[in-house]
């Protein structure tokens, strides 16, 4: 009974450990949605650059441009300068950690069945997603990286489009993912649990 309580003691530990590996999460709902050419200004770390004309817009719920109703406020990642700017933000990564990049991207919403490109970099992993303007929702998408060094690290979406109407952005987190030895060790528990079980069953 004694080995029990300790090993709930100690996948609860693990538990809320799992439950802090988030190292940033923003959903953009706490900022006023239509701010065209927004200037976050720092805001919860977020920069857009890297020129001064290279804009995007801060949209959804409450605004005028709610192209995707539900969703509180999101990003259009090509602002209202005829040039799309680049929404980066920076993270501090532990070597040897594997971190997810999450977020989630949708299509433009006009009504044509063109496509964009949005080029999402990430530590030192670029990689370019494609979507279908009206035809594609927000959908979740993700990208893997485990530094070398342990440093701070800039993480940013840019759209190919320069005609102020850019695919749109939301929900970015990033999250250290748990090493698999953890896992192990709660596996491990789990079983010890069942075993301590059974036997005071048998017992009785």
């Amino acid at each position: 009974m004694k080995i029990a309580k300790i090993t709930i003691a100690l996948l609860l530990s693990l538990g809320s450990t799992l439950s802090q590996a988030a190292v940033f999460t923003e959903d953009f709902n706490g900022f006023t949605a239509d701010q065209l050419n927004w200037n976050p200004a720092g805001a919860n770390g977020w920069v857009v650059g890297p020129t001064a004309n290279d804009t995007v817009d801060l949209i959804g719920q409450g605004g005028s441009f709610d192209l995707l109703p539900g969703n509180g406020s999101y990003v259009d990642l090509d602002g209202s300068t005829n040039s799309s700017g680049v929404l980066r933000n920076f993270v501090k990564l532990i070597a040897g950690t594997q971190y997810t990049l999450s977020f989630w991207l949708a299509g433009n919403q006009r009504a044509d069945q063109g496509t964009e490109s949005v080029n999402v970099h990430f530590g030192g992993v670029d990689q370019t997603f494609n979507l279908k303007s009206y035809l594609d929702p927000f959908k979740t998408f993700s990208l893997i990286y485990t530094p070398t060094v342990t440093d701070t690290y800039s993480f940013g979406f840019t759209t190919n489009s320069n005609d102020n109407v850019g695919a749109l952005l939301d929900n970015v987190s990033v999250t250290a993912v748990p090493e698999p030895e953890t896992y192990a060790l709660m596996l491990a528990g789990l079983g010890l649990i069942g075993f301590s079980a059974r036997r005071r069953k048998t017992q009785a």
